[in-house]
């Protein structure tokens, strides 16, 4: 017997042997999902849910005035003055906004990666070294000593 197209009702419907049919054999295995065939499940209703979106500014810290800046770390500040100024000043010396620096860290097979991303001169400076500390007073010195060897972001 000549199977009908899918979109038709099954002929096997009512008889037992209606899993020979292809269509009504593809719906019981979950394959797809033909109407009129059997083991045909209707699609799920979606259950209309609300949500109310309640935006809030998020709670940020007072800007500092210029000249003046603070560091979250007083460890780091104390530590690392410069690097400190150099992350978290928010004024040029001429009391323009500036973007601080940001100061990314990466621990490896037993030594620790760290890169000092100048966001307003586009460019980076990589440091590795055993410890955290360590590779921090590398970049301290360097910045006092203007010897950190700067990169150029890639455009």
């Amino acid at each position: 017997m000549k199977q009908p197209h899918p979109k038709y009702p099954c002929l096997y419907r009512g008889s037992p042997y209606g899993d020979f049919c292809p269509w009504c054999y593809a719906n019981k295995k979950g394959r797809s999902n033909y109407r009129g065939h059997r083991h045909y499940r209707s699609p799920p209703i979606p259950i209309p849910y609300y949500v109310e979106m309640n935006m809030k500014r998020a709670s940020a810290a007072s800007p500092t005035p210029k000249g003046k800046w603070s560091c979250p770390d007083p460890w780091i500040a104390q530590q690392f003055p410069t690097l400190a100024e150099w992350c978290c000043d928010c004024y040029w010396e001429d009391g323009k906004a500036r973007t601080p620096c940001t100061l990314t860290l990466r621990m490896d097979d037993g030594s620790v990666n760290v890169c000092l991303n100048d966001k307003e001169g586009s460019r980076g400076a990589y440091t590795t070294a055993g410890s955290l500390e360590e590779c921090l007073e590398l970049v301290e010195r360097a910045l006092k000593d203007g010897t950190l060897a700067w990169r150029r972001w890639k455009k």
